[in-house]
Parts: C-alpha cells; structure tokens; sequence
C-alpha cells in the first residue's frame, strides 16, 4: 500500500521543548557517566521530586540506569581526603507516556 506520507509539524520543536528526562527534572554545571549510570554535578530540582521543591539544590543527582533509580545527595564532611556522599533521598523511576508526537 503507497501511502502518501504527510511531515509532521513542529515535531523537532516539540521534543527540544520538551527535552530529556534529565532536563525535565533538574537544570546542572557538569555532568559524567555511561550507559549504566549518570552524575549530574551540582543540580537545581526544576520540579517536585519526593518532598523536595523546584529550586532545591543537591551537590548531585545520580541516574542509574540498570536500576531506575534517582539519587539526590550532597558531600558530606571530608574523610581521609574524600568527601563523603550523604544520600538524601532515593526514587524508582517509573516511565509515564506523555502526548503523542506522532502515529
């Protein structure tokens, strides 16, 4: 069957708009990591995550990928010359489907 396919419009936009995962839920300096798991350095929440506020700060935000888990934290006081991690909070990530963009 030929069927004459039609451009979507602002499609591109739209997903820009709307950004990644990441970008939805916090704004950040520096970032590393790999397919397993993501470090965000010094994240600003941009929506209500847990019982914490847009504008909440973090020292980081950790995504692990394999598990579906966020993590927010800050350092802790130094030991041994290493800055401890005190986990504030942990979520399960959990995926909702949102408009559709296109069928």
């Amino acid at each position: 069957m030929d069927e004459e396919l039609t451009p979507l419009e602002n499609v591109e936009e739209k997903r820009v708009e709307d950004g990644t995962l990441e970008t939805q839920l916090f704004s950040w300096d520096g970032w590393d990591g790999d397919h397993e798991c993501m470090i965000f350095y010094n994240p600003i929440l941009k929506v209500q995550i847990g019982k914490h506020p847009p504008g909440t700060k973090f020292d980081h935000a950790t995504i692990l990928f394999d598990k579906s888990i966020l993590q927010l934290s800050n350092n802790g006081p130094m030991v041994n010359n290493l800055a401890r991690v005190i986990y504030n909070a942990e979520y399960k990530l959990k995926l909702t489907i949102g408009e559709t963009i296109s069928e």
